[in-house]
């Protein structure tokens, strides 16, 4: 293969700069892989793409080898001549320094471009997740994220100390329960109701009971965030605990879950690796996801206006 026709097979134009040689090299290799594009002439163009862009990277080569019906004509025209007397040949035999390379099968050949690509592309894609990981190291993100971090550890510590604390007991009114919706099939059906911006769940086979009969309501509440857990309908002839509403969703029901998104910003300043995980995981999690995970767990069923009331 000629430089001429290395040009031609990547579709640029002759005396093209190195990076459109290795952008056209790329869209090339994108569109014809192997992977993408099954089959024995897309395996070939594939192999002659990769030798086209040996070729025109490597200025000091000026053709490279190839399996055409050109080249095949080409060797036995030259081993014709090799028998001559003032053939520089010793023997129709001797062989090239690179013959065992001529005689490569096709799928050597083809295993050895697609090697080639994919050490290419990790090479490529090493380079890209360092520049970002040095410009995250290096500007103004990783100390957004340090901050982080710091709000995070602190959370995480109320949040456990308010999830494992002792929890208070409040009396409620039973018109602070604010009645939604029914919902839910034939057999599970049940009703929402609503105390401080939080839904609770009543089966329907107790929603007529808690209207017939006089109880006293205790809200069972945590300490700091004040999320109240359950709600109990005491019945007031024997004082035992009748009707329970359950929060339908609650930090509290994954507090596990939460003490690892509150903690990973922290973590994550100890496992900086110039990988695809942290670069396009790890920074933007910190960055963004976390950031908006806070503002929805503190706006979330008015939860910042109790945890102030309960200080001011």
């Amino acid at each position: 293969m000629t430089r001429s026709q290395a040009y031609l097979l990547l579709g640029i134009k002759e005396g093209a700069s190195i990076s459109a040689i290795k952008k056209a090299y790329r869209s090339k290799a994108m569109e014809l892989h192997p992977d993408r594009n099954p089959g024995r002439d897309t395996h070939d163009l594939f192999i002659h793409i990769v030798e086209a862009y040996d070729l025109l990277s490597n200025p000091n080569k000026t053709q490279t080898r190839s399996t055409s019906r050109t080249y095949t004509a080409r060797s036995q025209s030259e081993s014709s001549k090799s028998s001559a007397p003032n053939s520089k040949f010793r023997s129709r035999t001797h062989n090239h320094k690179n013959y065992q390379d001529f005689q490569e099968s096709y799928e050597e050949r083809y295993e050895r471009a697609k090697r080639k690509y994919e050490e290419d592309f990790d090479k490529k894609s090493f380079q890209i997740y360092a520049n970002n990981l040095e410009e995250y190291q290096s500007g103004y993100q990783r100390k957004i994220v340090k901050v982080l971090a710091a709000f995070g550890i602190a959370f995480c510590f109320l949040f456990l100390l308010d999830h494992y604390m002792p929890v208070q007991e409040e009396n409620v009114q039973i018109e602070e329960l604010e009645y939604r919706k029914f919902e839910g099939g034939e057999y599970s059906k049940r009703a929402t109701f609503v105390y401080e911006h939080q839904n609770f769940d009543l089966f329907f086979r107790d929603y007529h009971q808690i209207h017939s009969s006089r109880w006293k309501i205790i809200a069972i509440k945590t300490s700091i965030f004040k999320d109240a857990k359950l709600i109990k309908f005491i019945s007031l002839y024997d004082n035992q605990v009748k009707v329970v509403l359950h929060q339908r969703y609650s930090i509290h029901h994954y507090s596990f879950v939460f003490t690892i998104l509150f903690l990973f910003p922290f973590l994550s300043l100890f496992i900086e690796k110039p990988t695809f995980n942290f670069v396009f995981f790890g920074i933007y999690y910190n960055l963004m996801a976390f950031p908006l995970m806070m503002l929805f767990l503190l706006f979330h069923e008015m939860r910042i206006e109790r945890i102030l009331s309960h200080f001011f």
